[in-house]
Order: C-alpha cells, then structure tokens, then sequence
C-alpha cells in the first residue's frame, strides 16, 4: 500500500477517536458506525488513489500524495463527525477537514496534462493556497482545542463562528486557486475540465451549505464545515480522475442535475417548513418535477458542454461519415458536416502531402481539389503533440515564448483554422486535417481532441485507401506502360534477331548456292541426303573432302539444314596457327561460344593442338552443329577422344570427276562470276569447249575448274570461251578420262 506512513497515522488517529467516542457514547451506535464508516473510507481512499499497476499512470505521484491527504483528514473527520458532542472530538473534525482541504489543494496544484511540444507549462506546485486554507484551519481547530483544554477562554460564538469562517475562506481560496489554475493552463488538454469541475464543486459546495443553514437543516457550524469537507473530495476527485474527458461528462451531469434540481428541491423544502400540513402534497408535487428534470437533464449537460456541445455533435457526426465505403464519398461526407453544422462558410479541408494539394467542399457539396502545400514546421510541430492535435489558440498562446510559432500562427490565421490534425495511414504522415475556427471562444476541450483524433484516423482508413486504390492505379499503368514499352522492345528484338537470322541464313545460302544450283548428279543428290540428314539428327557432321573441292558449300548446307539454322555459321581452319592454340578454344570469345545456337565448320580438325583436341573431344559440342571436314586419308594427328566424340560414320563428298552432270552448270556458274566482276555481264562457253570439260578428269576438283576457267577468260574480247582459249588454259596439264563420259540431263 501506498505511504504506509501516512496511512498508519491516520489508521492509529481514527482508532483513538473512535475509542474514545465509544467510551463516551452509552448506546454506541453513532460511534461505531462512525469507526466502521471511517475505517472502510481509509482503506477503501487509499486502494482508490494508489497508481495503477499496469499501463502508464496519468497522475503524478505527488498529485497522489496529496490526495492521500485528503483521503487521511476526511477520515478522520468522519469518525470525529459521529462521535459525542465535545469540544475535542469538534476539534479532530476541523483537524480533518483541514487536512482535506489542504490535500485538496496540493493536489490541484499538481495537475498533471499530456506531455506537450506547443505548451511547455511545468508542474509547479502553488503551495500558497494550501498554506492559507491551512492557516485557517489551524486557527479555528487551536481555538477549539484551548477553549477544550481550558488553556484559553472563549467565547463559544467564537470558536463556532471561527469554524464557519475557516471553512467558507478555505472554499473561497479554492475558487481563486481553481480561476487561477483556468487561467494559467486553460490550453493544456485535460486541465481545464479539471479546473472546471473542482470549480463547479466548491460552488456547489458553498452554496449548499449557505442553503442548508439559511434553511435551518442545521447549524452554521456543523453544516458549512461538513459541506467544505465534501467540496474538497470533489476537487480532490476532479484533480486525480483517471480520464478527464470522464470528469467533464461527471460535471455536466452534476451541474444539469443540481441546476434542475435545486429550485425543486428547495421550494419543497421551504413550502414544507411552511405548510407542514401538506407536506404530502408538496413531496409529490417536488417528485414529479424532479422526474421531469431528469428527464431534461441530458440535453441541459449537453448544453453545457463547450460552445454549447456544437462541435462535440459535429465531430460525431463528421467521424460517423468517414466510416462510409467509398474513400471519396467519405471526404465529401465529412467535409459537408462542417458547412452544414457549423457555419456556412466555414470550410474543413483536408490536405494530402504526396499529391501536393487540398480537398474542399463548396456550398453545393462538390468536391474540389486545389494545389496546396502545408509548412513542413507545422506537420513536425504537431507530430509530437499528445493527440497529434494542435489548436490554433494554444499555438497563438505560446508564441510569446517561441517567437519561432509566429509564421505558423499566421498561416493558420489566414486559413481561419481552429485545430489540426494529422492523417496518418500506418504510422506514415499522408495529410492534415484544418478544421475552421467558426468564431469559438472556448479552448479546445480533451473530449473534442479525443473526437478530432479519432476522426481523423477514420480519414486515414480511407485516405490510406484511397492512396492505396491511385497507388495500385499508378502502378498498373505503369506496368501497363512497362509491358508495351517491353513488347516494344521484344517485338524490336525480334526483327534484329529476324534481320541478324536473315543475314545468317543468307550468309549460309551464298556460301551454298554453288551446290544448290550446280547439283545435277545422281551421286551429288545421294551425298546432299547424306548431309542433310546427319545435320539433322546428330551433333556432328563429319564430312570426307578430296583437296580442291568446295568443302564451305558443303558445310553451310549442312548448317541450312541443322536445326540451328537460324544461328551464326563460324568456320575455322585447324591447319591455321593461331586457332591451334588451347587458349583460343577458351573463353567467352572462342570458337565454341561465337557459334553458340549456330554451327561451327572446323576444316582439318586433326591440325589442332593436342590438348585442343582432347578437350573439344571431352566437353564436345553442345549448343551447336559441328561439322568437321577432314581429308580423304585417316590423319594420324588425330586425337583418339575426338576420333571417338566424332564416331564412325562420315559423309564422303563426291569428286567432281564423279559429277561429270554437274561440270556444264559450274563452269557456266563460275564464266557468269567471273564476266559479271570484269565488264558487267556473263562468259558463255561454245558446245567444243564444253566436249573439253567432260574429257578432262580434273584431280583438282572445284579449285581447279575455277583456276582454269579464270586463265581462259583472261584478255577475252568476246562474249564466249571457245575450246581454243580452254584447251590453252588447260595446258600440257590435260589428263583425259580413262572411261567413257555419260551425262545425263
């Protein structure tokens, strides 16, 4: 428990007094209730007023402190209160009392209010006022206590109007403490309800016991006091209340309750004292208005709210609104509660920071939105308020001591704000609420920034939605405008890769077309089957090639025919030095990696370097066509793990002198060549010259067919090659067939 001091010394006080009023009291009855009331009260005070044990306590520990004062003294008095008429027990009742008000005061001194940026005011314990209520008190209780002791002699008027004079100036020190608190701290939230409420209550109090007296319910001196003592547990209980926000609505029940039912209650009281006779009459007739007081109670503590309740309905309402569906039917919503409650020209906005501007609603209930950009300072400013709210009369307030607020107070001014809000979607600042200021006089009560926050996490929901919906809007479009743009790019893609296939295959199909064209022999035909066929299934192709024939056409048909046609054609010649190396084979710019998706002709393979060779024979030729041309004789220079990647099988390339249907379409392939580069039209060839090519046996093949045509076509004034100018060309070098020729056609 709390201060076991403090509760141990009252525990042991109420103890004495409640000892010595029962030995006092012969029936006992007031006095042991009296014990039990004030015994209940202590332990129950205390459990009350002590911190909570979970969650963050909104009462500082001295405000605590001093309402376990106040818990202790009315303890005390109550159990003195009950006990014997003497002046000692009179005298631990004023002891009590004043320890109450004091309590009372100390902890009004002590309020406690939201940690604050905008609003710096410290908890300053103003102790002045506890230390004059106290003087009062202990004035009037040492004079009970000398006229009990004998010490002094007084007047008995003295010592009871003493106690009525104590207790009315100690309520009257409490009204200027609570107008003094208002004055000071009216912008801090939760202070001025608090203020309000021990204002209300002192009020209540004084007026209460004046009545009581004026009434005759009792003496001056047991009336006044006892209502002082029940005016500071109601300041005790606004200063320590949990919940402001529940302390105000606790005050406007009491006022609109007291303010109805005073006037009933005393015109019954009077009339009674007046006409006893019909004292039954006057209860019924008081019982029946009290009813309907009660019934208007409601509406009267409404009305008492700040600014009539007005802006408490209108937030309502405005937080009502923004539950709708639709995120802009929802801003629409509550920014028309403002015109339509409020004022017609007062104007709720709602600015969005990531677009840059502010929505607002005109008479008509149409939404617009405008370029608008809120001052930085003002969005960090708020940020750290309690609520995330900040109001404009509290900022206005402190400007005199932060000279750096001036801008921020005018921007406000000139948007006629009230408070501000932030918008938060998922702790990420996304707007600001401005609410109007309408002409309201009264600081910004705790229930109304309570509303303002909730309102506008409601506007976060929706805008966060919203933002949310524009945000999966933009990145649709821009998904849409990446897939074009990619489509764009695919579709460009694919008309290079279409040209670069084109230039491929049209590469490949330069390189072939002295075959396709000239290809009229039977065993030419067979050798093409041949070659197109292992260029289809397999990964090799390895080609047979006597010296002097075209072993690259050959090749680039095996490549038109593979299915890796579409890719690049690479021919290497083994024989050649710089491809020999392993280094060359290695890499990503190496034989192997250029013929990627395409096919790779190694001309004379057996000349590559050892090493080459094994690892060619060992990785192999994955991705590609090989088509590998070796000589007619087994090389020796052969590595054994490529002899083995390229198998057995082999496509043996025909010589010409076993083409002898193909001689005719060649040489005039290579007389059209030859006469298109020197004077822009084709050689022709007379019949005797062409009886001359199917004599020759041409060891030579392909390579010695163009030799001689180019040394018979050299100096030509004339549009044919007759046999003449071929039997010249073929010089002492004529071999002539061993056989018969038979062309067919």
């Amino acid at each position: 428990m709390d201060s076991p001091r403090l509760f141990w010394s009252a525990l042991v006080t109420i103890i004495y007094v409640a000892a010595a009023a029962l030995r006092m009291d012969a029936q006992r009855t007031l006095s042991g209730l009296g014990a039990a009331l004030a015994l209940g009260w202590l332990i129950g005070g205390f459990l009350l007023v002590r911190a909570p044990r979970v969650g963050r306590s909104r009462i500082t520990e001295a405000g605590r402190r001093a309402a376990r004062w106040a818990v202790a003294g009315a303890g005390i008095a109550i159990a003195a209160a009950l006990a014997p008429s003497a002046p000692t027990f009179v005298a631990f009742e004023q002891v009590g009392i004043g320890l109450s008000v004091v309590g009372s005061l100390l902890a009004l001194g002590r309020l406690a209010s939201p940690e604050s940026v905008v609003v710096r005011a410290p908890i300053r314990g103003r102790d002045d006022a506890a230390m004059a209520a106290g003087l009062l008190w202990v004035a009037a209780a040492g004079a009970t206590i000398g006229e009990a002791t004998g010490m002094v002699s007084l007047s008995p008027l003295v010592t009871r109007y003493g106690t009525v004079a104590a207790a009315l100036g100690s309520m009257a020190v409490t009204l200027v403490a609570t107008l003094r608190l208002y004055a000071l701290r009216r912008y801090e939230l939760g202070v001025a309800e608090r203020a309000a409420a021990a204002l209300w209550f002192t009020l209540l109090g004084i007026a209460v016991g004046l009545f009581a007296t004026l009434m005759g319910v009792g003496e001056p001196e047991g009336v006044v006091p006892r209502a002082a003592l029940i005016g500071a547990l109601a300041v005790t209980g606004s200063a320590i209340g949990d919940d402001a926000a529940r302390v105000s609505h606790l005050l406007r029940r009491v006022a609109a309750a007291t303010l109805l039912g005073a006037p009933v209650a005393s015109a019954a009281v009077f009339l009674a004292y007046k006409e006893p006779t019909h004292a039954g009459l006057v209860l019924f007739v008081a019982t029946v208005l009290a009813t309907t007081m009660g019934l208007l109670a409601p509406r009267l503590a409404e009305w008492l709210a700040p600014e009539r309740g007005l802006w408490v309905r209108v937030l309502r309402s405005a937080v009502e609104a923004a539950q709708k569906a639709d995120p802009r039917e929802a801003v629409i919503a509550v920014l028309s509660q403002v015109r339509r409650h409020l004022h017609p020209e007062a104007k709720a906005m709602l600015y969005r920071l990531s677009s840059g501007d502010r929505a607002v609603v005109d008479r008509a209930g149409y939404l617009h939105l405008e370029p608008a950009e809120v001052p930085v300072a003002l969005v960090d400013l708020v940020t750290d308020e309690p609520y995330r709210v900040l109001a404009t009369d509290a900022l206005r307030a402190a400007e005199v001591r932060s000279p750096e607020v001036r801008e921020l107070v005018a921007w406000l001014d000139l948007q006629n704000a009230g408070f501000v809000a932030l918008v938060f979607d998922d702790e990420v600042c996304v707007g600001m609420l401005l609410w109007p200021h309408a002409g309201r006089s009264a600081p910004l009560s705790l229930e109304e920034v309570q509303l303002a926050r909730l309102l506008a996490d409601h506007l976060g929901l929706v805008t966060g939605a919203a933002a949310e919906l524009a945000r999966s809007r933009q990145r649709e479009l821009r998904a849409e405008a990446a897939r074009e743009e990619a489509e764009k790019r695919v579709e460009a893609l694919r008309e290079a890769m279409a040209r670069g296939e084109e230039r491929q295959r049209g590469l490949a199909e330069v390189l072939a077309r002295s075959l396709q064209n000239t290809s009229y022999s039977p065993t030419t035909a067979a050798a093409r089957v041949e070659v197109e066929l292992s260029a289809k299934e397999g990964e090799t192709v390895r080609l047979v090639a006597a010296p002097g024939i075209d072993a690259l056409a050959w090749a680039a048909l095996a490549h038109l025919a593979s299915p890796r046609r579409d890719g690049p054609l690479v021919w290497i010649d083994g024989a050649h030095a710089p491809e020999q190396s392993l280094s060359r084979w290695q890499g990503d710019d190496s034989p192997l990696e250029a013929a990627r998706d395409g096919s790779l002709v190694i001309f004379d393979p057996h000349a590559l370097a050892a090493e080459t060779q094994e690892m060619l024979g060992q990785v192999g030729f994955g991705g590609l066509t090989a088509v590998l041309v070796m000589p007619e004789i087994e090389p020796p220079g052969l590595h054994p793990r490529l002899a083995e990647r390229l198998g057995e099988q082999s496509v043996t390339i025909p010589p010409l002198c076993e083409r002898p249907e193909d001689l005719r379409a060649l040489a005039l392939h290579e007389l059209a060549r030859l006469g298109h580069h020197r004077r822009g039209k084709p050689y022709g060839l007379d019949l005797e010259a062409q009886e001359l090519l199917f004599e020759h046996d041409w060891p030579g093949n392909d390579l010695e067919l163009r030799a001689v045509l180019l040394r018979a076509s050299e100096d030509l004034t004339g549009d044919v090659v007759d046999v003449r100018r071929l039997s010249a060309a073929l010089g002492d070098g004529v071999r002539r067939r061993s056989g018969p020729v038979v062309v067919g056609q």
